[in-house]
C-alpha cells in the first residue's frame, strides 16, 4: 500500500511564489501569506509549518488542508484527495522540488514535533479563575474605554454589571510587584529562547507574571485556563493591550475572554499591507502549558431573557456586539442572543439548538452582520448555522435591516451585473436581490464592493459601517430618534 510522506509546506510556499507577510518569517512555525484563492491583497492565509497545513480566515471552508492540497489547488484548480489524485500530485511535486520519489523522500523528511494536547479546564474552574482576574484592581476599566462603551449605547450600570476591564493600558502598578520584576530577570534567558515571547514588551511579561502570582495566592487554578502559560516553572498571563470583554455561558460564568485591541498610533502608515485585527480571543496556545483546545466559546449576554418559546433567538458574532444589541433593544423586545467568537466557531450550536427545540422554539434568526448578503464568506458561514439548526429540527430566518443602504447596494451591483452581461431575476425583496447579484458576481470572478483608498490601497467595503452590525444599526436608530 502506498504511504504518502510529508513535504514541508514552506517548500510549497516558496515554489508557488506566495508573498509572505513582511512582519513574519518563512522560517517560523507559523506565518501569513497573501491568499492565492480569494484574491485578497492582505495576508489572510496562515501557514502552520508545525502542523504542515494552511487556512485562510476569509475563504477556507475547511481547516487544516495540507501541503499537497495547497499545490494542487493553485496549479490545477482542484483539491488533493487521498486515494484519488494524491499520489499523482505528490510525484509531480517531488519533480517540481527536485526531490526523490516516495522511498527516497521517506528517509529525508523529519517529523516536526506537534504541540502537546492541553485540554481546557471545566467551566467552574475557568469561571472562578476569570472572576478573580476581573476583580484584580489594576485592570479597572479606564475612562477612555468607558466612554467608548457609552458611545455604543451602554449605561454605566450595564458597563459595571458586565465587568468590562482594561488590559495593558499602563503598568504604573507594577511598582507594588517588585518580586515579579526580579522573577522576569531570572527568567530572561528562557524568554529569549521562546520565539513568541522574545518579541513581547518587558512590562507585558512582568505584568502577566504579577497577575498570575496574585491569582495563585488566592487559590485559583491556572492550569487548563486559556491565557495562562509557563515560563520555566512560573505561571504568567498572556497580555494583549485593549479592552477586556468577558464571554459568559448560560449560567453567567465567564468561560472565555476577548480583547478589543487598541490600535497603535500610525498603524496604517507602518502596516499598509496588514489588516488590523480588532478582536482577539485571549489565548496562550503555542506557549508552554498553554491550552490548545476549547479556547473560543459562545457568549450569552447577561441581559438575555429566560430561554422560552416566547423569545426570538438570534445568532450573531462577537460578545460585545451581542451585549450592545441587548442593551439597545431593551428587555421588552424579548430577544435572546448567542454570540460566536467569529462566524466559523459553531461547535456549541448543536447542543444549544437541541435545548431550543426542547424549550418549544421552532425558529432561529441569523443576525450576522449585514455583509452576509454581499460577502460570500459570511454567507457561507450562515449556511453552516442553517445546517446545524436543520439537524435539530429548527428553521432559520435571516434577520436583515437597513433597507435604504440595501437599495443603494442594489443599484451599485445592478450596474456591475449589466456591465458584465450577468442577468439576475428580481424578487420583491431587496435583500434577496442584493444577495443574488453578489453571488452571481462572485461566481463570475467580478470584484465588487471594492473601495480604493487615497494611498492606492484597495479594501473591500461590503456594507455601510454605520449599520453593518445589528448593534450599529440599533445605535443609529436611537441616535436618529434623539436628534429628531
Amino acid at each position: 500500500m502506498y504511504s504518502q510522506p510529508k513535504i514541508d509546506i514552506r517548500e510549497v510556499v516558496n515554489l508557488l511564489g506566495l508573498k509572505v507577510d513582511p512582519k513574519c518569517s518563512i522560517n517560523s512555525d507559523t506565518f501569513n501569506v497573501q491568499c492565492p484563492f480569494c484574491r485578497d491583497k492582505k495576508y489572510h492565509m496562515n501557514i502552520n509549518a508545525e502542523k504542515n497545513v494552511y487556512s485562510c480566515v476569509l475563504c477556507s471552508k475547511e481547516k487544516g488542508q495540507g501541503a499537497l492540497d495547497l499545490y494542487s489547488r493553485v496549479v490545477h484548480g482542484e483539491r488533493c484527495v487521498k486515494g484519488q489524485n494524491s499520489k499523482k500530485i505528490f510525484m509531480e511535486l517531488c519533480d517540481a522540488l527536485h526531490l526523490g520519489g516516495p522511498s527516497e523522500r521517506k528517509t529525508e523528511v523529519k517529523e516536526r514535533p506537534s504541540l502537546p494536547r492541553i485540554l481546557r479546564a471545566d467551566d467552574d474552574t475557568v469561571g472562578k479563575t476569570y472572576a478573580a482576574l476581573l476583580a484584580f484592581e489594576p485592570l479597572a476599566l479606564t475612562e477612555q474605554h468607558r466612554e467608548n462603551l457609552k458611545r455604543r449605547g451602554f449605561s454605566d450600570e450595564t458597563i459595571d454589571r458586565n465587568e468590562y476591564r482594561s488590559l495593558g493600558q499602563n503598568y504604573d502598578w507594577l511598582g507594588e510587584y517588585s518580586d515579579s520584576r526580579s522573577l522576569y530577570r531570572r527568567l530572561r534567558s528562557a524568554i529569549k529562547e521562546n520565539k513568541k515571547l522574545r518579541h513581547k514588551r518587558e512590562d507585558e511579561i512582568v505584568a502577566g507574571l504579577a497577575l498570575a502570582q496574585h491569582l495563585l495566592k488566592l487559590g485559583c487554578t491556572l492550569a487548563g485556563v486559556p491565557g495562562f502559560y509557563k515560563i520555566g516553572d512560573s505561571w504568567s498571563f498572556n497580555i494583549t493591550p485593549g479592552m477586556l470583554v468577558p464571554t459568559r455561558n448560560m449560567k453567567g460564568q465567564v468561560v472565555a475572554l476577548q480583547v478589543r485591541r487598541d490600535k497603535p498610533e500610525n498603524w496604517e502608515t507602518k502596516n499598509k499591507d496588514r489588516k488590523f485585527l480588532r478582536y482577539m480571543t485571549v489565548s496562550s496556545k503555542g506557549l508552554p502549558a498553554g491550552v490548545t483546545e476549547g479556547i473560543s466559546r459562545a457568549h450569552f449576554p447577561l441581559a438575555n431573557p429566560p430561554l422560552s418559546k416566547d423569545v426570538h433567538v438570534c445568532v450573531t458574532e462577537g460578545p460585545l456586539k451581542a451585549d450592545a444589541a441587548s442593551e439597545l433593544l431593551g428587555s421588552d423586545a424579548k430577544v435572546f442572543f448567542i454570540a460566536l467568537h467569529g462566524t466559523m466557531n459553531t461547535k456549541e450550536l448543536p447542543g444549544f439548538f437541541k435545548l431550543c427545540k426542547e424549550k418549544g422554539i421552532e425558529r432561529i434568526e441569523n443576525a450576522f452582520d449585514m455583509d452576509k448578503t454581499t460577502n460570500f464568506h459570511v454567507a457561507e458561514a450562515g449556511k453552516g448555522v442553517w445546517k446545524k439548526a436543520k439537524a435539530a429540527g429548527l428553521s432559520v430566518a435571516v434577520r436583515c435591516w437597513d433597507e435604504d443602504f440595501a437599495k443603494k447596494k442594489y443599484r451599485e451591483l445592478g450596474i456591475l451585473c449589466a456591465n458584465h452581461d450577468i442577468f439576475v431575476p428580481t424578487s420583491l425583496n431587496v435583500f434577496v436581490d442584493v444577495a443574488a447579484m453578489a453571488r452571481a458576481l462572485e461566481a463570475a470572478g467580478v470584484e465588487h464592493s471594492v473601495e480604493t483608498l487615497p494611498d492606492g490601497t484597495e479594501v473591500k467595503h461590503y456594507w455601510d459601517d454605520a449599520t453593518k452590525g445589528i448593534d450599529d444599526y440599533l445605535l443609529t436608530q436611537k441616535q436618529q430618534k434623539t436628534n429628531s
